[in-house]
């Protein structure tokens, strides 16, 4: 078995590398959630707001099916950390 040597730099940069482009994905569906509330907000339906912002209908279900849970009052953390517990996020992810 050969052993590379360990590059700390190298693993520093890559660690960073890798937390940012997970906070810039955190923060693209933290700000889909939020537009996804404003509309519902405005009474659009889960059909018209997918079609409105141009996203995959089920995932806008799912969005708006969970935010009922806390409507009117919407807080997006709270619907963000419930489609990570239920595995949503997760199934997107691997179908990129």
């Amino acid at each position: 078995m050969i052993l590379r040597e360990y590059d700390e730099q190298w693993h520093i940069d890559n660690e960073k590398k890798w937390s940012r482009e997970e906070g810039i994905e955190i923060g693209s569906y933290k700000r889909l959630i939020q537009q996804v509330c404003k509309k519902l907000l405005r009474g659009k339906s889960p059909e018209e707001i997918a079609d409105n912002l141009e996203e995959d209908f089920s995932l806008i279900q799912t969005i708006c099916s969970i935010a009922g849970q806390c409507a009117p009052d919407y807080d997006c953390d709270w619907i963000y950390n419930q489609l990570v517990e239920k595995g949503v996020l997760s199934r997107l992810r691997r179908s990129l």
